[in-house]
């Protein structure tokens, strides 16, 4: 089995389940790193992020039945597995030697901590036309628009010290933040040629009634 598999068919499974071992298996594969590779958990009352830098991808679980995850986990096998289902993964295109302008400071003082994800160029698949989008390492901002229309949400880039700009479109449940000259003085200017940096897959938010419409 290759990686190749969507996303959103991982929505809603425990982190022991085949599915998801076989997505993180075959990502150890394309990355060359053996399945020992240790991934690093945090947990929180509301959420358990299990981090695997070697692979380029942070997956995102939401405790169910009443389960509090207990603080100060190492591993998975302290978890109680049964009681969380994925909600989130992000996906890392953030290689080690990245440049970074010189007119924008850094905000970092180590290098990044994920590598880049190993699958690319990754299909997304949505619920209009285009069905699907091909994203490579390569894939800007004005290639995302293009293909998907104008994002539901977005934000950053609002000073030299902000976050990267960032663009959600909430009924395909996709979040896109790009590289690090999109931010600071006209950011939004400029990441329209912004590679990505992190996309981010969720369960699609159901349409908001209209403002207008009757109680």
């Amino acid at each position: 089995m290759t990686a190749k598999m969507d996303v959103s068919s991982l929505f809603g499974q425990p982190p022991t389940s085949q599915r998801v071992k076989e997505y993180i298996s075959s990502l150890s594969s394309l990355a060359h790193v053996g399945n020992d590779n240790k991934a690093q958990v945090k947990t929180y009352p509301g959420a358990v992020f299990i981090n695997y830098y070697a692979l380029g991808c942070s997956i995102e679980y939401r405790p169910t039945d009443g389960y509090k995850p207990p603080p100060n986990v190492q591993s998975i096998a302290e978890l109680q597995t049964d009681s969380l289902a994925l909600d989130k993964i992000d996906i890392y295109n953030f290689p080690r030697d990245e440049p970074r302008p010189p007119s924008i400071p850094s905000r970092q003082t180590e290098p990044p901590k994920f590598a880049k994800y190993p699958d690319l160029p990754l299909m997304i698949t949505f619920s209009h036309e285009p069905k699907s989008v091909s994203v490579s390492a390569e894939t800007i901002g004005k290639d995302f628009v293009a293909e998907l229309g104008e994002p539901d949400r977005k934000g950053g880039g609002a000073g030299p010290y902000s976050i990267n700009i960032w663009c959600e479109w909430t009924k395909e449940g996709v979040m896109v933040e790009f590289g690090d000259h999109a931010r600071g003085p006209q950011a939004w200017d400029k990441g329209k040629d912004a590679n990505w940096k992190v996309i981010s897959f969720y369960p699609p938010l159901p349409p908001q009634p209209s403002s207008s419409s009757s109680k």
